[in-house]
């Protein structure tokens, strides 16, 4: 014996005319702000959709919102070169780095004279912040493994005052850096003149 299964009703609140049943919801009203690509006040819970009156309410990223900062930082003393063990070793110093302090390391060159590095952190997260983590975890582990460095360099900080920070995803254009390193060198060499 065949039963047909009972016709949904209209006034029914799970009732569809074009698929299958859903359970239908009023929307709570919340404030959204949206950014390009980013929604700042996410819902607490994610929910695909939910339908209201024929009103269907896109998904909210749940995902923090972060900042991108380029850094530069160049050795204290002209003589220290970013270049063998010593550049391998700030390679995968600078990714337990960013992993320790909860960023993503989005891009790190290791050159002669600097390093530059780009991070993503979370936009309660100072720029100040990363950038004095990084010069006093890797000034610590510089100095340590390399005693011909840390002879010369008798302050504890291997790098020189000072850093060079782009708000951005983009790394700092040659030229930039090259004036960087030449205003810290000119300055290095001015203090240096008026302490004799």
């Amino acid at each position: 014996m065949d039963t047909e299964a009972p016709e949904r009703q209209p006034n029914s609140e799970t009732y569809r005319p074009d698929g299958p049943a859903v359970e239908v919801r009023e929307a709570r009203p919340r404030l959204v702000v949206r950014t390009p690509g980013r929604a700042v006040n996410p819902a607490p819970q994610a929910i695909p959709w939910r339908v209201s009156r024929d009103v269907v309410l896109e998904q909210l990223s749940t995902d923090p919102y972060e900042l991108s900062y380029a850094f530069v930082l160049i050795p204290r003393f002209e003589q220290h070169e970013l270049k063998g063990d010593l550049a391998e070793d700030l390679h995968a110093l600078m990714k337990q780095i960013c992993m320790s302090g909860g960023w993503t390391l989005d891009y790190l060159s290791i050159h002669l004279q600097y390093m530059q590095w780009i991070v993503r952190s979370r936009v309660n997260v100072s720029s100040a912040n990363i950038v004095h983590f990084v010069r006093s975890r890797t000034s610590s582990q510089i100095l340590e493994n390399f005693p011909l460095i840390s002879q010369t360099n008798l302050s504890r900080d291997f790098w020189a005052p000072g850093y060079l920070l782009l708000v951005g995803r983009e790394p700092h254009p040659p030229q930039r850096v090259d004036e960087f390193i030449r205003l810290t060198r000119q300055q290095q060499r001015y203090q240096n003149s008026h302490r004799s």
